[in-house]
C-alpha cells in the first residue's frame, strides 16, 4: 500500500503506538489478525520506527502493518517529542530482550514455563514447538507467541512478567 503521497515506506518510517482499541484487541481477539500481525501488534512501541519492528517479527510485512493502521489498532505516536520521551525512559521490550538470550537458555526457560502458564494441553503443544525450533530466531517466535497467549488469557501484567522471566531468568536462580 502507499500513503497519500504515493510513498510505500512512509508508514513504516513512522513511530507508532498501540491505541486503546489495539490493547483491547490483544485481550479479546475481536479483530482477526495473522500470527505475524498479532506479534507485530504485541511488540510495537513508539521507541523505534515501524520498519524496525517489521524486521524483528518473523513473517511480518508491510501489509500486516497497513492492516494494523487501517483497523485503528496502532497510530502514529502523538508527536516526535513523545517518541523521544519514550526513548528517554527505558522500557522492557520482549522482542528485543529475547534476542539477548542464547538458544539453550531460552529453550530451558520456555519448557519450564509452558505448562504452568498455558495449562496441560496447550503447554504440551508449546513444548513440541520448542523442540521443533531449529534456531534462536524460531525459538524467539515461540516465546513471543507464548507471551501473546498469556496476555490473552491472563492479562498484560502476567505477559510482561513471563517475558521478563524468559529474558532475564527467574529471580534468584541465576538462570
Amino acid at each position: 500500500m502507499t500513503d497519500d503521497s504515493g510513498n510505500p515506506t512512509a508508514r513504516s518510517a513512522q513511530h507508532l503506538a498501540r491505541t486503546a482499541r489495539g490493547r483491547a484487541v490483544l485481550q479479546d481477539r475481536s479483530v482477526p489478525l495473522s500470527r505475524a500481525g498479532r506479534n507485530l501488534l504485541l511488540v510495537l512501541e513508539p521507541t523505534q520506527a515501524a520498519s524496525h519492528w517489521l524486521g524483528l517479527v518473523r513473517g511480518a510485512s508491510q501489509d500486516d502493518l497497513d492492516a494494523l493502521l487501517d483497523a485503528g489498532l496502532v497510530a502514529p505516536a502523538a508527536s516526535a517529542a513523545s517518541a523521544l520521551a519514550a526513548v528517554a525512559v527505558p522500557r522492557f521490550v520482549p522482542a528485543i530482550a529475547l534476542t539477548r538470550v542464547d538458544y539453550g537458555t531460552l529453550s530451558s526457560r520456555l519448557t519450564a514455563q509452558a505448562r504452568p502458564q498455558l495449562g496441560l494441553v496447550q503447554g504440551l503443544r508449546t513444548v513440541l514447538e520448542i523442540e521443533r525450533a531449529s534456531d534462536a530466531a524460531a525459538l524467539q517466535q515461540v516465546a513471543l507467541k507464548m507471551v501473546a497467549q498469556v496476555e490473552a488469557s491472563k492479562g498484560e501484567a502476567a505477559a510482561l512478567a513471563l517475558a521478563r522471566t524468559l529474558a532475564e531468568g527467574a529471580p534468584g536462580t541465576g538462570h
